[in-house]
């Protein structure tokens, strides 16, 4: 599941529950998205099981070479899996917000807060938005 979190809103955000949406499969258009500018949190899930045959075959189009070296890493092919489900998942949302192809999406990482290294949440680079990635099983 990826939720991407703007900015905190000028405004007061509208009040309610946060409703996710199912990012669709990799062969089906996202839906039109606003540009980056101060809304609501947004949701979205992301299910590994729904994804994983097409993004295995896209991650390489995708993902920067530093990502596909991280994934590599993973000793179970399910987390492998759903690492690339979140991290193809969350540039398709970035591409769709900026209009971008998912592979132009420049994405860089946060600060980690305790120790000061560049492997934190990942971020735009120019810091317009930061996601948040977690995962469930079951």
């Amino acid at each position: 599941m990826i939720p991407l979190v703007s900015p905190p809103p000028q405004a007061a955000p509208p009040s309610g529950p946060l409703i996710p949406s199912t990012l669709p499969p990799l062969t089906t258009a996202l839906p039109w998205l606003p540009g980056l500018r101060p809304v609501r949190p947004q949701l979205w899930l992301v299910a590994t099981e729904a994804h994983q045959d097409t993004v295995t075959r896209y991650a390489p189009l995708v993902l920067a070479a530093e990502e596909l070296a991280r994934a590599e890493e993973f000793r179970r092919s399910g987390d492998r899996a759903t690492y690339l489900c979140a991290h193809v998942g969350l540039r398709r949302l970035l591409g769709a917000h900026l209009d971008l192809a998912p592979r132009a999406v420049s994405v860089a990482r946060a600060l980690c807060p305790c120790c000061g290294e560049p492997h934190g949440r990942p971020v735009l680079p120019d810091g317009r938005l930061h996601s948040r990635s977690r995962t469930a099983r079951g």
